[in-house]
């Protein structure tokens, strides 16, 4: 076992290597696009038993008039494939709102239940998705192409070895859907797919600070609640935790796919789910980025007793 000493404090060290990133940074204010809907999620491989599904989002301010568009995809010759209307009962997509569109609404809540149902909406049939990538367009009535997304496997995080069942979801909804950077895999902390709710990967365009704490400030006897939130999306996780004489007792995170920002409860348990006596636990909680950024916390804090 590991074994550390930790004071009570919480130190942030940031490490960058000359690792290359992708193309474009989604950092930048350029790629905005005006538009008010703009595709947002995708499963194009699911699990088995499980099946494709497309989210969309009206990231603007006013409505938009979903009778006037048309879904497609593009053939990799580069013919179009045949235009879909978006079902008749959803005319409209309201700012701020979510549509996920599917063949069968239970089959896809049976693999993500945290899904949140009422953004579903069925559709005969999908336009052309395939497991091993394709494209994906929103057009007007005219067949002018407004929206393009190209998708596949290299688009999904790069230390996944297994993406069936693992979504794709855009970083930021205003920018560019043709940019490679604008998508990542779901977090494995939000199940690998986040239908009809905020994505797990989501970063407003003016970026955030990267923050680690202990929530509420207020103990709870018997576990400890941790909030934490990336300056980026695409870190992977490892969050260990020492007992008061520096024994590693628990790694609760281990090289996780982390959302931007989450929540994070320890039980207060062992490795083989024992209660823990009283005292102070180290907690030590690293980041890394595939781009190279390392960030680095370590902290401790107070566990009270169990209730009886």
């Amino acid at each position: 076992m590991h074994s550390a000493t930790f004071w009570p404090c919480i130190l942030l060290i940031l490490t960058e290597c000359s690792i290359p990133s992708r193309e474009s940074d989604t950092s930048s204010p350029e790629g905005l696009v005006p538009r008010s809907i703009c595709f947002n999620e995708l499963l194009f491989n699911p699990g088995e038993g499980e099946i494709a599904w497309i989210e969309f989002y009206n990231p603007s301010g006013h409505a938009q008039n979903l009778t006037t568009l048309r879904i497609n995809h593009r053939y990799s010759t580069g013919r179009k494939g045949i235009p879909r209307a978006f079902p008749a009962e959803k005319p409209w997509l309201n700012p701020g709102e979510y549509l996920v569109l599917s063949e069968n609404t239970e089959k896809v809540l049976l693999g993500y239940p945290w899904g949140r149902r009422k953004a579903f909406v069925e559709t005969p049939e999908l336009p052309g998705i395939y497991k091993n990538g394709g494209c994906l367009l929103l057009e007007d009535l005219s067949g002018n192409v407004l929206e393009e997304l190209v998708y596949g496997p290299e688009l999904h995080h790069p230390v996944l070895r297994e993406t069936r069942g693992v979504s794709l979801e855009k970083i930021t909804p205003v920018f560019p859907s043709a940019q490679p950077s604008s998508w990542i895999s779901a977090a494995s902390t939000a199940g690998f797919g986040t239908p009809g709710m905020k994505n797990s990967a989501f970063l407003a365009p003016g970026g955030q600070n990267a923050h680690f704490g202990f929530y509420p400030a207020e103990k709870k006897p018997g576990g400890i609640s941790m909030q934490y939130q990336t300056d980026k999306a695409g870190y992977t996780g490892t969050l260990e935790i020492f007992d008061p004489e520096g024994t590693s007792v628990r790694v609760l995170l281990d090289q996780q796919t982390l959302s931007t920002s989450g929540e994070i409860y320890w039980d207060g348990k062992g490795t083989k789910h024992q209660p823990l006596r009283a005292g102070i636990y180290g907690f030590s909680f690293e980041l890394f980025h595939p781009e190279g950024k390392t960030l680095r916390w370590t902290a401790a804090t107070l566990l009270l007793p169990a209730s009886p």
